[in-house]
C-alpha cells in the first residue's frame, strides 16, 4: 500500500501542467511498467479539501487479491461516498 501519488494534489490548471512530471507520476509507475496489479482509492481530502488517495497493489497475477483487499477497505470506511466541497 502506497501512497497514490508523491505529492498533494493541486489546482486544475496546476495539474494540467505538471501532470506528467516525473514526480507526479513516480508512485504508480512502476506498476504500470511491470504490468504489476494495483488499484487506486480515495482515502480522505487535504488540508484545502481536495482529494487524496492511497494505491493498493500486489504480486503478479495477484488481482483477485487486490481487488478483494480494495473492496474490504471501500466496506470498512465511507471515503469512496464524500465529494470535496465545490468552491
Amino acid at each position: 500500500i502506497t501512497p497514490t501519488m508523491a505529492r498533494l494534489p493541486g489546482r486544475i490548471a496546476d495539474e494540467f501542467v505538471t501532470a506528467t512530471d516525473a514526480i507526479s507520476i513516480r508512485n504508480p509507475s512502476p506498476f504500470n511498467i511491470y504490468g504489476i496489479p494495483a488499484i487506486t482509492l480515495p482515502c480522505g481530502f487535504s488540508r484545502e479539501g481536495l482529494p487524496i488517495g492511497i494505491q493498493i497493489s500486489g504480486p503478479a497475477l495477484g488481482e483477485l487479491n487486490v481487488l478483494t483487499l480494495a473492496h474490504a477497505y471501500e466496506q470498512a470506511t465511507d471515503w469512496h461516498q464524500r465529494v470535496p466541497a465545490l468552491t
